[in-house]
Parts: C-alpha cells; structure tokens; sequence
C-alpha cells in the first residue's frame, strides 16, 4: 500500500473517474453547523488528520484531497494549510496553499505546538529553558 501525504498528481487519478472520487469522498463528509467546518469521519491518521484511499490503494491527507477535487492539483513543495485548526476538517472555504515555514509559524502563533505537552516529550519546559539558558538562549520560540 502507498501512502502519500503530499503527493497526488493528476496520473494518479486518472484510473478513477473524477467524479467517483468525489461521490466516495463525499459519503465520508458531515457538517459542523456551529463552526462552518466540514469533518471527515473516515480513517484518520496518528496526528488527527483524515486520510482517503483511493482505489489503487494511494492514500493521502483528506483536506489535500478536498483541495484537489475543489481546486485542481497541489504544486510542487506547496502545503495545505487549515485555518480552523481542526484537522479533520474538509472545508475548502477552511483551506489555503502556503509554504511549510507558514504553517510552522500558524503552528507557533496558535500555540498548536505541543512542546512537554506532547506525548513523546522527554523533557518539561523548565528543563528546556535551563538547557537553553545555558546554551546562550532564553525563550522556548528560538
């Protein structure tokens, strides 16, 4: 099985009609009303993010696809970043291209980085600051 988080061409879909992609995509897709997001209830992966399968078996990210099926492929080495924040969110409304250095800094600024917070986190955030104290640094963003 190919999973690609980024990568989805046009020669990737071409065995499948575009619009059974989409009528398949679709039946994944319920309202959020409250907050004008559209969430995707298939599979998701480790970090919340809805992925889709196409019938060949690639898989991508289902907002990258959302953007696909809306707006035509992704270019090379561009991102699709969410302004909601929510991450199984569909909503192309929801969605923009940008660089990965803009969404790190959307990350930073709605304090969506983990830092300690983070399951895998080895060390708090005193422990950062001392090392980083020590090193010549004194905040946790440099």
């Amino acid at each position: 099985m190919r999973y690609s988080l980024r990568r989805l061409t046009v020669s990737n879909m071409s065995s499948e009609n575009p619009l059974d992609i989409r009528e398949r995509f679709d039946k994944f897709v319920i309202p959020v009303p409250e907050i004008s997001c559209l969430i995707f209830t298939g599979q998701w992966d480790k970090n919340g993010y809805g992925k889709f399968k196409l019938r060949d078996g690639t898989q991508m990210r289902a907002h990258r696809m959302a953007w696909i099926l809306a707006n035509g492929p992704i270019p090379p080495a561009v991102e699709v970043l969410h302004s909601c924040d929510l991450l199984p969110c569909v909503n192309t409304d929801h969605l923009r291209l940008g660089t990965n250095a803009e969404n790190m800094h959307d990350k930073a600024v709605r304090l969506r980085v983990a830092g300690a917070r983070h399951p895998q986190a080895r060390l708090t955030e005193a422990q950062v600051l001392e090392i980083r104290a020590v090193a010549g640094t004194k905040t946790l963003a440099e």
